[in-house]
């Protein structure tokens, strides 16, 4: 859930402009170009918002539309964007942090409880974008489920929105309608805000997280919950860190993948039980290596599964896959890596709700999984695409 910058190459590509309509098919056309040319993407719950190379972003899905509309009001400059299931946060080329959406715990971090406004008419779709509070400079963010995270320009991370489970880091469970310091003092270099949890890594790879542990989603070894930093055990040296629904997952610097938490989402063979409510159930309470040896370049948890772009450019995904989020072709769940079909090459992926989206290295959006609010932008009246789809535009 957190965004990232990616040094992609902007090739000039021409679009063919063919409209589209495919009701109750799953499997998606092999569409080869595209309208727009994306520098990054983020997926939410119903909705989806992807930034153009000259920094226009552009949103669909919820009641914007099956395809890619322009968002007036947006801020200048806008460097990335990172999704929730119901609001999305930004950076300027500057730092400055911006959000949209719902905000009844403080998420968008301007000191209310006010929801951003959103504005539709035929040829017009306005948002009031609220600044982030305290006059901050970030150089990463993450919209978490009900919270939001980032990185400031000093290293410090800072949390503001829904605290029940400590997700804040700051030793309460107090909703913050600003960003608050997380507690200890670290110097961390990325974070990402996950639905109960959050996790982040310093400058020597040393994760850490904290927020819900019921299912071990905090690695360090237990299930207690923690309202502040707590060391993610073993020897792992992480890059990055991504953190979904009771699971969390990390890159180590030699590429390979480790996630923690709860079975179903681990993408590995368990290596502990918790005891969650007097039932016992398959757990791994630290770093466990995913099946297959993968070696990623980027790595999404979204609500229900995972995904991970191999060293290749080959996408893989894992979990829950009801409405064809793991791109496979098919609805089976995958307890391993499996790889997203039709021979793509991806540089970056975000794994939403029921729904994953990559941009390529020549800069095209594809999407797959679940399209009832027409997340996927295809301009399709299908409910889902089981295989990646080009998000078009005319």
């Amino acid at each position: 859930m957190t965004l990232r910058f990616h040094g992609l190459h902007y090739t000039c590509l021409i679009a063919a402009a063919t409209a589209l309509l495919a009701c109750g098919d799953t499997v998606g056309p092999d569409l080869s170009a595209s309208p727009y040319l994306f520098r990054a993407v983020a997926t939410g719950g119903n909705e989806t918002c992807g930034l153009l190379g000259d920094s226009t972003l552009l949103c669909w899905g919820g009641g914007l539309g099956r395809i890619p509309t322009r968002i007036y009001g947006a801020p200048r400059h806008l460097a990335a964007i990172s999704g929730g299931p119901g609001h999305f946060c930004g950076l300027t080329a500057d730092g400055a942090a911006y959000c949209w959406g719902g905000n009844q715990y403080g998420q968008l971090g301007d000191g209310t409880t006010e929801g951003s406004i959103t504005r539709v008419t035929d040829d017009r779709v306005e948002i009031t974008f609220k600044a982030v509070g305290g006059s901050l400079r970030f150089t990463t963010i993450s919209a978490g489920a009900n919270h939001t995270c980032g990185i400031t320009v000093d290293r410090s991370a800072y949390c503001w929105g829904g605290n029940f489970d400590g997700q804040l880091g700051d030793g309460t469970t107090e909703n913050r309608l600003v960003p608050t310091a997380v507690s200890g003092g670290h110097v961390f270099v990325t974070v990402d805000a996950g639905v109960t949890q959050t996790c982040a890594t310093t400058s020597d790879g040393t994760a850490y997280c904290w927020g819900d542990n019921r299912r071990g989603e905090l690695g360090d070894g237990t299930t207690t919950a923690r309202h502040v930093p707590a060391l993610v055990a073993g020897d792992a040296r992480f890059t990055s860190v991504s953190t979904g629904m009771v699971v969390s997952c990390g890159i180590t610097r030699d590429a390979r993948v480790y996630c923690w938490g709860h079975e179903v989402y681990l993408g590995a063979e368990a290596t502990d039980e918790c005891d969650w409510d007097g039932s016992t159930f398959p757990c791994s309470k630290t770093p466990t290596p995913v099946a297959g040896d993968l070696r990623a370049d980027d790595l999404t948890a979204g609500f229900g599964h995972t995904c991970a772009v191999a060293e290749d450019g080959t996408a893989y995904c894992w979990g829950y896959n009801t409405s064809g989020q793991l791109g496979d072709g098919t609805t089976e769940y995958r307890e391993t890596p499996t790889a997203v079909a039709g021979s793509i090459r991806f540089a970056t992926l975000s794994a939403g709700d029921g729904h994953t989206c990559g941009v390529t290295p020549e800069a095209v959006l594809y999407c797959w999984g679940d399209n009832h609010r027409s997340q996927l932008g295809d301009g399709s009246a299908s409910l889902m695409w089981t295989t990646p789809v080009v998000v078009w535009g005319w």
